[in-house]
């Protein structure tokens, strides 16, 4: 009796792992039958009036069905009842009838580096990131969002043929408020008897249905109609990078009082999907490519791009970290008879169409700082910028030109009503007005950049930046020293990047800036030329 009840407990262990393998075995092979079966729905309009076949469109009004006979039928959604779905390995559909409303749908995505068809069919289903398409083949297949380079809604030219369709005969079953329809179906012997798997009988619960259907119908029609606005389907991805940057040889990027090193870079990049509303998000130290220099910069940037139009805006929150006047250039972050600049704040936008898009900046204000000697003078400006660019999938081409003058603003006017502490003001601030010197200053930016896509994972950019001022400041009552200066700046740049694995990534850039300027105190007297390489270094986590 021991020895009995000492090996029930192993054999009733191992009985019951046995099973468990069975089980999860059977659910297993159900689960991926299903994820490869295509659900044939029974529209029932009334009672035993039902129409069979697979939903290839809805809208707000109507639904078409692709029938088993192979014609496409019309089908107002509110005369539909019931719904009953039918999952098959096999399409009862042998060939599809020439018709308008059978409009074929192609996809076409990046394979070897060339543009070809990835799917050409209807959309039978939809999820967030996934699409099911039934093929001219007859065979179900998947594509994902971000596979989708081009869409083309085609129409059905000719009478299509199902390589893999009507080679099983079925005879569907209704569901059990129509089982009294069963007296008057086929009940050939020939038939495979299917049952239906999934019940729709609740108005409410029809209608959520077809709107999730319409849903990706949609999102379909949607990227047919906006494609013409996107060079390409995704501008941006769905990722966030943290990085920090390490550079060497900044001059503008950074100053006495701003620093551009080893200071936090977080970039954030968020899509709908293909041809949908995408934007990014820059925080911290970071690349500015569109701004007057090639060093990373601390800032704050966001862009969107929405359709036919693109936004943008860039403020250096150092202005209001460190203060305004801490923040402007000074005497000291100068060489002897040198120029700096820097972007501060910028808002611009424009429009897209194809390959090609006009930026315009709405808002561009730059700071600089001119030296001479122990002469020193430093302003804003505000910058006319406008850009124009080409991309397609394997370059990006981009010329942006902007040009701005400063000059010492006129004494303010007194108003005929002022009253007397307006009227004392206005005089003071117009009598420290006449003691400041007389100054003009014009400003020229051009830069073109050029992005290889072919050369990926690498994505080699290159950037030429030329600079141009002109600067003269007359002596004053006070003391102030008259000088003139003329300088011009042209950058090379080539920025790399380089992903370790799929969390981490390297980047980074090397520039050689060649500076040519004159200068003196009345006259352009003095010349020099200098080089200037730089350089600097990004690794950034992935998410």
């Amino acid at each position: 009796m021991k020895k009995a009840s000492s090996h029930f407990p192993w054999r009733s262990n191992l009985f019951s792992k046995a099973l468990l393998i069975l089980l999860t075995l059977l659910v297993w092979i159900s689960y991926r039958s299903t994820l490869q079966a295509i659900n044939i729905f029974a529209i029932y309009s009334s009672a035993c009036q039902r129409d069979i076949g697979i939903v290839i469109d809805v809208d707000d009004s109507k639904i078409r069905l692709l029938t088993l006979k192979g014609d496409v039928k019309r089908i107002d959604r509110f005369n539909i009842i019931y719904i009953a779905s039918y999952p098959v390995g096999d399409i009862p559909v042998a060939q599809v009838e020439f018709t308008e409303d059978a409009e074929l749908i192609l996809i076409k995505t990046i394979y070897n580096d060339e543009v070809v068809d990835l799917v050409k069919g209807w959309m039978i289903d939809s999820a967030e990131d996934q699409i099911s398409f039934l093929t001219i083949n007859g065979t179900e297949t998947v594509v994902d969002n971000e596979d989708i380079w081009d869409i083309e809604l085609l129409p059905l030219e000719k009478i299509l043929e199902f390589s893999a369709g009507g080679q099983k005969m079925y005879r569907f079953e209704h569901p059990y408020p129509f089982r009294h329809c069963n007296s008057i179906s086929n009940k050939s012997e020939n038939r495979h008897r299917i049952y239906p798997q999934h019940l729709l009988e609740d108005p409410l619960l029809i209608k959520r249905e077809l709107d999730r259907l319409k849903e990706g119908y949609d999102r379909l029609r949607g990227y047919s109609n906006d494609k013409d606005f996107y060079a390409k389907p995704q501008v941006y991805g769905n990722e966030a990078r943290l990085g920090v940057w390490g550079n060497i040889g900044s001059r503008y990027g950074a100053s006495k009082q701003r620093q551009n090193n080893f200071i936090p870079e977080i970039i954030s990049e968020d899509s709908d999907g293909p041809f949908g509303f995408q934007d990014i998000l820059v925080t911290g130290n970071a690349l500015l490519p569109t701004g007057v220099h090639e060093e990373p910069q601390m800032h704050f940037y966001y862009r969107l791009k929405a359709d036919y139009v693109h936004f943008a805006i860039m403020v250096d929150f150092n202005r209001y970290v460190i203060g305004e006047s801490k923040y402007q250039w000074h005497e000291e972050d100068l060489l002897e008879n040198d120029h700096r600049d820097n972007d501060t704040f910028n808002v611009a936008g424009g429009f897209d169409y194809g390959y090609f898009s006009i930026d315009i900046s709405l808002w561009n204000r730059i700071q600089y700082g001119v030296k001479v000697g122990e002469n020193f003078f430093g302003n804003s400006i505000n910058l006319n910028k406008m850009g124009f660019i080409f991309e397609n999938r394997t370059l990006k081409a981009e010329l942006y030109s902007g040009f701005g003058n400063d000059q010492k603003r006129e004494p303010f006017p007194l108003p005929d009503n002022a009253n007397p502490w307006e009227t004392a003001y206005i005089e003071a601030y117009n009598a420290y007005l006449a003691q400041q010197p007389e100054f003009f200053a014009k400003y020229v930016l051009y830069r073109l950049n050029f992005t290889l896509f072919s050369f990926s994972p690498f994505n080699p950019r290159y950037s030429l930046v030329y600079r141009a001022i002109r600067f003269q400041r007359e002596p004053n009552l006070v003391g102030d020293g008259g000088f003139k200066y003329r300088g011009a700046s042209l950058t090379n740049t080539l920025y790399m990047e380089y992903p370790l694995d799929d969390e981490i990534k390297l980047s980074g850039y090397l520039s050689i800036e060649l500076l040519e300027n004159r200068y003196g105190l009345t006259v352009l007297t003095d010349s020099s030329n200098r080089l200037f390489p730089k350089g600097g270094v990004n690794i950034a986590l992935i998410f």
